[in-house]
């Protein structure tokens, strides 16, 4: 088995493919927190004979989206990367290749080299950046994202919408999930018992002013969504939360990491 992890280089979405990753892992979900040289593997060691784990070799990089323009002009970012149970990879990033402004996108590929072309799943006039993808139990796929404001207040809210089949995606079946406020780095997807959750950083929510992680849950596949909820148990009065990533744990429950820093540092842009 193999695991994946893609991230941004030189503007272009890149895939790196590492050997030795077990099945266990094929569910797991990785993303690029900016910057153009950092990724985040997807798969991670998996035990071997005598409980050891295997090491991870990259063996291969392929580019899946080349620069369109010229440098400085074009763009393809926040990429994350998941396997869904029929064994088919998709991935979902931030480009502005159709006509500058920032939508998102999603590819995919039965083998991780021959990949689709680039299906356009966002059209707003508002930029679109950091997606995360995931396939739940029932086949569904959901998508969420984080949508930036050109016109005052120029807050940043996080939407979401889902498809039958990872690759149609309906612009008219998106819903603003947050209103009013900045609500941003970086909603993330996972699905547990049966539950979608969206775990997203925000600021003008904490009651102490510095950057704390929320949730919210939806029962229903998607149809409805919880009010955003404080984690509480990770809140502190002077430090700043953000960049959640959170997966389905092998033993039950959830683990996430997270983005720690001094609240006297500014919130990062």
């Amino acid at each position: 088995m193999h695991g994946y992890a893609t991230w941004i280089g030189t503007a272009s979405l890149l895939l790196a493919i590492a050997a030795g990753c077990g099945d266990a892992q094929k569910d797991a979900g990785g993303s690029s927190t900016g910057g153009n040289t950092t990724g985040t593997s997807v798969g991670g060691s998996a035990s071997g004979g005598g409980g050891q784990n295997m090491p991870l070799a990259l063996t291969d990089a392929l580019q899946l989206s080349p620069d369109n323009a010229a440098p400085g002009e074009a763009k393809d970012e926040d990429s994350h990367i998941i396997r869904s149970q029929s064994g088919r990879y998709f991935v979902t990033w931030m480009s502005n290749r159709a006509d500058g402004n920032d939508d998102v996108y999603v590819m995919h590929s039965d083998d991780a080299v021959a990949w689709s072309a680039p299906i356009r799943a966002t059209e707003a006039s508002d930029p679109d950046w950091d997606p995360t993808l995931l396939e739940d139990e029932t086949g569904r796929f959901h998508l969420a994202w984080m949508r930036q404001q050109i016109t005052p207040p120029y807050a940043r809210h996080i939407v979401y919408t889902s498809s039958a089949n990872g690759t149609d995606w309906d612009v008219a079946s998106e819903v603003a999930l947050t209103d009013g406020m900045t609500d941003d780095f970086l909603p993330f997807l996972v699905a547990h018992d049966g539950n979608l959750f969206i775990y997203f950083g925000s600021r003008e929510r904490s009651a102490n002013q510095t950057e704390d992680l929320f949730f919210m849950l939806s029962s229903d596949g998607g149809g409805s969504w919880s009010e955003p909820a404080l984690l509480g148990d990770l809140s502190t009065s002077d430090q700043m939360d953000t960049f959640p990533y959170v997966m389905a744990a092998p033993e039950g429950g959830l683990l996430m990491t997270f983005v720690r820093y001094d609240g006297n540092l500014p919130t990062p842009e």
